[in-house]
C-alpha cells in the first residue's frame, strides 16, 4: 500500500469524527440561541415599554422626518399620528423609561445608521440625573437595540457596578434562571413580537386628577451634571454634522419638579448652539399649552394621559416652527 493511499484512508476515517464534532458544536450554539430567545422577557402584555426600542426596527420604510428621544416625557407626550396631520411629516418616538442622555445620544447614532431625519427632538427631563438608571430600565433601552458599535458604547456607558457587560451581549447570562417564570407568551413571541406602540408613542387613557401637589423638595443639585452637558453637546454636534435640526423641550408635568435653575442652563446651552428650547413648565407657556390637571394626567400630575399628549403635540407643532404646519393650533 502506497503512502498516498494510507493518507486517503486516514482522511476518510477522520472525516466522520470531524463532522460529528462540527454538528455537536453547531447543536450547542443552536441550543443556546433557542434558549436565549425563549428566556428573554417578551414585554408585550406586561411592561410593554420594554419593547419600544424594538418597534423602531419594524418600520417598513425609514421615512421619518422627525425622531423624538427621551424618557416617559417623550413616549407618553408626543403623538406621531397627530403630528403628521398637522405637519405632513412622519415621526417616530425612540423613548424609554428613565432613558439617560448618553443613551439618547447613542440612540441618535443608531438612528443615523438607518435614516437622516430633518429634526431630532429631545426631552430634557433626563438631564437632571447623574447616575445610571436601575438595571431593569437599562435593559428596556439596551436589550432592544440592534447590535452595533453604538449599542456597545451605550452598554459601556450605562451599566452599573453590579452589572455585567457580557450579559448585555449575551442576555442568556442574565436570564438563564427565568425558566420559572415562563408562560405562553414566551413561546408565542420567541422570534417575532407584535408592535406595542403607535410609532413609539404609548397612549394612556387613564384619568387621575391631581388632588394634592407634593411639596417641592429643596434644590440640592443646582448645576446640571457635567457628564450630561457633555453628551448634550455631543448630540448637538452630531445633529449639526448630519444636517439635522435639534429641538429641546420640557414637558409640562408637575413632578418630579423641574427647577428654573436647570431650565436656565438648558436655555443658555440652546442659545450658544443656536437651538430652539421649548420649556412648557414656564407659566406663560403652560397657559398656552392648556393642560388641565383634572383631565390630562394619568396619575395625579407625574405623567400625561392621551388628552395631555394631544395638547403637548399640538403646541410643539406650532412652537417648533416646522415649515409645513397645515393647521395651526387655536
Amino acid at each position: 500500500m502506497t503512502g498516498e493511499n494510507m493518507e486517503e484512508r486516514a482522511v476518510k476515517r477522520a472525516l466522520p469524527s470531524a463532522i460529528c464534532v462540527i454538528l455537536v458544536i453547531a447543536l450547542f450554539f443552536a441550543s443556546l440561541f433557542f434558549a436565549e430567545r425563549l428566556l428573554m422577557p417578551k414585554f408585550v402584555s406586561k411592561v410593554p415599554e420594554g419593547s419600544l426600542i424594538g418597534d423602531y426596527y419594524k418600520c417598513e420604510v425609514y421615512d421619518n422626518k422627525v425622531v423624538v428621544l427621551g424618557d416617559c416625557e417623550a413616549y407618553e407626550a408626543f403623538q406621531p399620528a397627530l403630528f403628521y396631520t398637522r405637519t405632513g411629516m412622519w415621526s417616530f418616538v425612540r423613548g424609554t423609561p428613565s432613558q439617560r442622555i448618553w443613551q439618547s445620544y447613542y440612540l441618535a447614532e443608531d438612528t443615523f445608521k438607518h435614516e437622516t431625519p430633518e429634526y431630532m427632538i429631545l426631552s430634557v427631563q433626563e438631564m437632571q440625573y447623574e447616575d445610571s438608571a436601575k438595571e431593569e430600565y437599562n435593559r428596556m433601552t439596551l436589550d432592544g437595540m440592534k447590535m452595533s458599535f453604538a449599542k456597545l458604547k451605550a452598554i459601556r456607558d450605562s451599566i452599573g457596578k453590579d452589572e455585567s457587560f457580557l450579559s448585555y451581549i449575551f442576555p442568556i447570562l442574565r436570564y438563564h434562571d427565568r425558566w420559572k417564570e415562563l408562560g405562553l407568551e414566551d413561546v408565542k413571541y420567541m422570534f417575532a413580537k407584535p408592535k406595542v406602540s403607535e410609532r413609539g408613542y404609548m397612549p394612556d387613557y387613564r384619568v387621575q386628577p391631581m388632588e394634592m401637589l407634593p411639596p417641592e423638595s429643596p434644590l440640592v443639585l443646582s448645576k446640571l451634571p457635567e457628564k450630561n452637558m457633555v453628551y448634550l453637546q455631543k448630540l448637538a454636534d452630531l445633529c449639526k454634522k448630519k444636517g439635522t435640526k435639534l429641538i429641546l423641550y420640557k414637558s409640562p408635568v408637575l413632578y418630579p419638579h423641574w427647577y428654573s435653575e436647570w431650565s436656565e442652563q438648558i436655555d443658555e446651552f440652546a442659545r450658544k448652539n443656536d437651538l430652539l428650547y421649548i420649556d412648557m413648565t414656564d407659566p406663560f407657556v403652560a397657559d398656552d399649552v392648556g393642560i388641565d390637571w383634572n383631565y390630562d394626567t394619568s396619575d395625579g400630575g407625574a405623567h400625561l394621559n392621551y388628552n395631555g399628549a394631544v395638547k403637548v403635540t399640538l403646541y410643539l407643532c406650532t412652537a417648533g416652527d416646522f415649515p409645513n404646519v397645515v393647521i395651526k393650533r387655536k
